[in-house]
């Protein structure tokens, strides 16, 4: 009210104006009182209501951890049996594998080391008729020159010897270093 209606007013008029307005703010107080009481009251069920359902969510998360947890274990575990079957196969296989190599490669040194005998045995019979052909012209030679009568003769029919005998010492030498290239 304005200052002017306010002088207007008589004491008890004032008064009973003031004891309005006092109730009136009585009133008011008691009102925000309750208000703030429900208000303190809704907010620790609010924190209850949330520390519940935080409680709740915190077990169904440590429930649902536990349970992938679980099948992760069984998954590793599941792979883990697959994997360590799976490398016992190969190593089986790989050895498999590694002793037919080895048996073929036995067979094959073996068949090689044969083969060379052989060759080898042809070569020493080779040899040993090229020496017995050789003898026997170098004891022809040693006939002639025996029957030869000059020194003269007897040098033109030792050198066809020697020359024969150069020509079997090199094929020799030349068997020999063969067979030893191939071993």
């Amino acid at each position: 009210m304005a200052q002017k209606e306010l002088r207007k007013l008589n004491r008890k008029e004032l008064l009973q104006m003031m004891v309005e307005y006092s109730e009136e703010t009585e009133a008011a107080r008691e009102h925000v009182k309750e208000m703030q009481e429900n208000f303190d009251r809704e907010r620790e069920q609010l924190i209850a209501q949330m520390a519940e359902e935080r409680a709740e969510l915190l077990s169904k998360f440590d429930e649902e951890k536990a349970e992938m947890r679980a099948k992760f274990n069984a998954q590793r575990e599941e792979y883990e049996s697959k994997c360590n079957g799976d490398i016992a196969g190969l190593k089986a296989r790989q050895e498999r594998e590694i002793n037919g190599i080895k048996g073929r490669y036995e067979r094959e040194i073996k068949e090689l080391n044969e083969q060379h005998e052989k060759e080898f045995d042809g070569f020493r019979a080779r040899l040993e008729r090229e020496k017995a052909a050789i003898r026997a012209e170098v004891d022809d030679k040693l006939a002639k020159i025996e029957n030869a009568g000059s020194l003269a003769e007897a040098l033109l029919s030792i050198n066809g010897v020697f020359d024969g005998a150069k020509k079997a010492a090199e094929e020799f030498e030349q068997i020999t270093k063969k067979s030893k290239k191939h071993k």
